[in-house]
């Protein structure tokens, strides 16, 4: 199946709800046009390019140091007495990290507000709330930095070879960066072509948000098409249902 064409997916201007902005005027039309075109966006192609959300190019570029720093890691939960962070060997990367997480929540937030406006919900702190526990225990929303080394050997790469195959994401909304290289995909992530691409290594974050564990998941429109469930069980059935061997 060729690869759907990256200008699909709509771009849109976010800067109305922008992170750098302390607070959100939500009665305001431009807010509610706003959240229309975000869920246009979600209900049809499924993603969507953010411009102007307010997370500084400069930020970034701090945060993909800190990512050269180690292979792949994941951040389940800030502030976990648990975690061993290698400061001594990488000093200030916990300290990176935690602000990438944190402006990750205000982001997503930003995004729900916007998607409940789209959806003219009668509470529009519905969706916020149903995700509140972002960060603590009770909540599985995690943040994923990978880095994809490159390639230097092209007899080990068969044509039309994927790298990571066709899949959808668990939970509500994903957060994804990119470098400068690019490589992620709608559908899945091929082993580019191009010798350049190639031998050049690859890093992305990817933001999983999921719902708090007790958040019940049921149909909107209340029928029982799909079983209400729990969004701590789906998460669970998913991964029972993609590593079953």
């Amino acid at each position: 199946m060729a690869a759907e064409p990256q200008s699909a997916i709509p771009i849109v201007d976010f800067s109305v709800f922008g992170v750098h902005k302390d607070n959100i005027d939500d009665t305001s039309e431009e807010a509610h046009n706003l959240g229309a075109e975000i869920l246009r966006a979600f209900s049809s192609v499924g993603f969507v390019y953010l411009r102007n959300h307010g997370i500084p190019e400069s930020k970034t570029q701090t945060w993909w140091a800190a990512a050269d720093l180690k292979e792949a890691f994941n951040v389940p939960v800030l502030n976990n007495t648990k975690v061993k962070w290698p400061n001594d060997e990488a000093p200030g990367f916990e300290s990176k990290v935690g602000e990438l997480y944190n402006q990750c929540i205000k982001l997503t937030f930003r995004v729900l507000h916007a998607v409940s406006l789209g959806m003219d919900l009668k509470d529009k702190n519905w969706l916020l709330d149903c995700h509140k526990g972002i960060g603590k225990h009770g909540n599985a929303t995690t943040m994923r930095i990978l880095y994809y080394p490159p390639i230097t050997n092209n007899n080990l790469v068969k044509p039309g070879q994927v790298r990571c195959g066709e899949h959808s994401d668990y939970g509500t909304i994903t957060l994804l960066f990119q470098d400068e290289f690019g490589g992620l995909e709608k559908h899945r992530v091929l082993v580019p072509e191009e010798e350049l691409k190639r031998r050049r290594a690859r890093r992305s974050i990817a933001f999983f948000v999921h719902p708090d564990d007790d958040v019940m998941v049921e149909c909107l429109d209340g029928s029982n098409k799909y079983p209400a469930v729990t969004g701590g069980e789906y998460l669970k059935q998913r991964f029972a249902a993609t590593y079953e061997y």
